[in-house]
């Protein structure tokens, strides 16, 4: 079966649910009604053999199934096509045969390739022939001896790059889901996968602040990937010139993490490709709480717009900040909202003031933030108005998506973007089921693949989420109601429900009276004593001497200068600190401001950060921004060494300026009062 008609079948399981529409397969393909009635034939040539009678277009010109279709056994069959039974194109063979003569420094056997695509040995020739002149323009000299074979012969730098080169043709042209693609890997044979480095590598850029385009780092990935498994010497790259960079250091961590020694010369490769390609120009460095305020400010800036509370919703912050670090260009979106989604806002006012305030990302993005990107924000923003306010209790939902793992984890991503859901796992569809027994029964499963005969509630979904499908899965998580699965099976108990049961053992033991109404009395005083106060995130970090309340007028940078010398008088940060934070506010503007009333002044860990803390300077007359708008009553100073957690912290920050009775009550409270009041909560 072609590669084109292979790809016109998933796409009928995928998208099809009962029948597909042929008009929008022709535009796809750009093909002809008779083209699709041939690939069609051979469609069902291939579904034959599987004992199902095939596809056919009816009388609405829709593409419809038989009966009998099964999605399921479709799909396994369409993954286990193997290199013999594929029909390659001309073009692709030669590709195929180009890709495995760089993939290694050796003699090929021209009739092994030929048995291997089912072709002649004259047919290898012949494309080994008209390979010669463009690899030649290349700078790959194509070699054939008698009794050996055919090689490739260039430098090791050069390999590299044009290894990288064609996978990324073949990744783009063909996507995740051709069998083609397949082939062409696993003739590779690679030892260490695309996934696991790709895993790796991400969690090392996080962990080390560093921000690269998607473009440059799937290159990156794509140079990995050739250094740890292609069977070539890279002893005779050139040299490396110059100082090595955090960058370079990504193939170091990736082989600790995968278990293997990495030797001098694939290091040198490695930082020379970085070099050699400029992927430095596309790396920078962010500081995440700073970028976390800005994305919050934006919020800020639209809420005020439109009347809502995004600022606020946890999930959409972090959303958008994953999002926009990742500088992803993302694919076109065009849609609208329609009765049943409910939504508070249309999509063209919401357009407005999106775009009204990206500068303020913008700016200190320092790149331009295209209309694709514009939309994919404005995608976040509608989920988060679309979904309201969400449960107490968090849906525990599996994931299960068929072949490539590495889909099922880009689909784990981006719902982690959009819905606050406790993920169990991603699992291949072939024995999911049995493999979620060995995990925890998930409310809902949400697949790329229909799934049929399975007890579990499920959606199915598009490899990349559309409008379509982040509305089935809200209305499969709606339709769930009442709390989780999980919840019901390992219900947690409170302190004060074991104190409570304690005290009514007592009532009923075998004690002397004196001596059982002495204890439930002691219980009973532990309960409401002041032991049952809790530490809020403020409170855990806040303390006494960093806390102040002034009545005098004084500018933004006094405020934050006043409030960040409590922290140097605490030994928790240097002055540098301080001089930072302010020369930030300048540089990027009111972006420190929070919500209404209430700013959090930050800089990076390298400024001069000691241990973490946290300072508040409470102002009765307000702390006028640049902005007249930005009046700020609560002005924090926040210190990390960039190990804690501080989304809550945030949260609870954030909401002091979002309840404009409860900041009224705060700023009416004595010293004492209000430090108790933001630094504890009874239980």
């Amino acid at each position: 079966m072609k590669r084109r008609s292979e790809q016109i079948l998933r796409r009928f399981v995928r998208d099809s649910r009962a029948e597909l529409p042929v008009g929008p397969l022709l535009r796809e393909f750009s093909i002809s009604e008779r083209t699709l009635r041939a690939d069609i034939s051979e469609i069902n040539e291939f579904l034959r053999g599987l004992h199902m009678a095939g596809l056919y277009v009816n009388v609405a010109g829709r593409l419809q199934a038989s009966e009998d279709f099964s999605s399921a056994t479709v799909l396994a069959a369409l993954d286990n096509v193997n290199v013999q039974s594929y029909r390659f194109s001309k073009r692709e063979r030669k590709f195929y045969i180009e890709l495995l003569l760089l993939w290694g420094d050796r003699y090929y056997s021209m009739q092994d390739i030929a048995d291997e695509l089912n072709v002649s040995r004259v047919t290898v020739m012949k494309d080994i022939d008209d390979l010669r002149d463009p690899m030649g323009e290349e700078g790959v000299a194509v070699n054939s001896e008698a009794g050996k074979g055919v090689r490739t012969c260039c430098p090791a730098d050069l390999r590299i790059d044009l290894l990288v080169k064609r996978l990324r043709g073949l990744a783009l042209e063909n996507g995740n889901k051709a069998i083609y693609q397949r082939i062409v890997i696993e003739r590779l044979a690679p030892s260490r996968s695309f996934e696991d480095i790709y895993v790796h590598a991400r969690d090392y850029l996080e962990s080390n602040g560093i921000v690269v385009t998607d473009e440059a780092f799937y290159d990156v990935i794509l140079c990995l990937f050739i250094l740890l498994n292609a069977p070539f010497d890279v002893s005779g790259t050139a040299a490396h010139e110059g100082e090595f960079s955090r960058l370079d250091g990504l193939l170091a961590y990736v082989c600790g993490r995968l278990g293997i020694c990495v030797d001098r010369d694939r290091l040198v490769a490695f930082a020379n490709f970085l070099e050699r390609n400029n992927i430095g120009s596309y790396v920078r460095s962010l500081d995440e709480i700073e970028f976390y305020e800005v994305v919050i400010h934006f919020l800020l800036n639209i809420d005020r717009t439109l009347g809502t509370s995004l600022a606020g919703d946890g999930v959409l912050a972090n959303a958008l900040l994953l999002h926009l670090k990742s500088m992803r260009d993302w694919i076109d979106l065009d849609f609208d909202f329609t009765e049943e989604d409910a939504a508070p806002i249309d999509y063209y006012t919401l357009e407005k003031a999106v775009r009204s305030n990206i500068g303020i990302l913008q700016k200190y993005l320092n790149y331009e933030i295209n209309d694709s990107m514009v939309k994919s924000i404005m995608l976040h923003i509608c989920v988060s108005l679309i979904k309201g306010v969400s449960s107490n209790e968090k849906p525990f939902v599996a994931i299960v998506c068929p072949g490539s793992m590495a889909t099922g984890r880009y689909l784990e991503a981006q719902i982690k973007s959009y819905f606050d859901f406790n993920i169990v796992g991603v699992f291949p569809e072939q024995g999911f089921e049995e493999q979620l027994g060995n995990t925890a029964k998930p409310d809902l499963v949400i697949s790329t693949v229909p799934l049929s005969g399975t007890s579990y509630p499920n959606v199915t979904v598009h490899p990349v989420l559309d409008m379509d499908d982040l509305k089935a899965i809200k209305k499969a998580t709606t339709a769930l109601g009442g709390a989780s699965e999980l919840s019901k099976v390992s219900p947690v108990r409170s302190s004060d429900d074991k104190m409570d049961a304690l005290a009514s053992y007592l009532h009923g033991a075998d004690l002397p009276d004196e001596l059982r109404m002495r204890l439930v009395q002691e219980v009973r005083n532990y309960q409401s004593s002041e032991r049952r106060r809790q530490p809020t995130r403020i409170g855990e970090l806040l303390k006494p001497n960093c806390f102040e309340i002034d009545d005098e007028n004084m500018t933004w940078d006094e405020g934050i200068r006043r409030a960040g010398d409590m922290l140097v008088a605490d030994g928790s940060i240097e002055p540098r600190f301080v001089e930072k934070a302010i020369e930030t506010v300048r540089k990027y503007g009111d972006y420190i401001v929070l919500s209404p009333g209430v700013a959090l002044a930050h800089a990076s860990a390298d400024s001069g950060v000691l241990r973490d803390g946290l300072s508040l300077l409470v102002s009765h007359r307000g702390i006028p921004f640049s902005n007249p708008e930005n009046v700020v009553n609560f002005l924090f100073c926040f210190a990390s060494q960039g190990v804690s957690e501080y989304t809550y912290l945030f949260s609870e920050i954030i909401s002091i300026g979002q309840d404009a009775g409860r900041r009224a009550q705060l700023l009416g409270m004595d010293a004492a009062d209000l430090f108790d009041a933001l630094c504890w909560q009874v239980r």
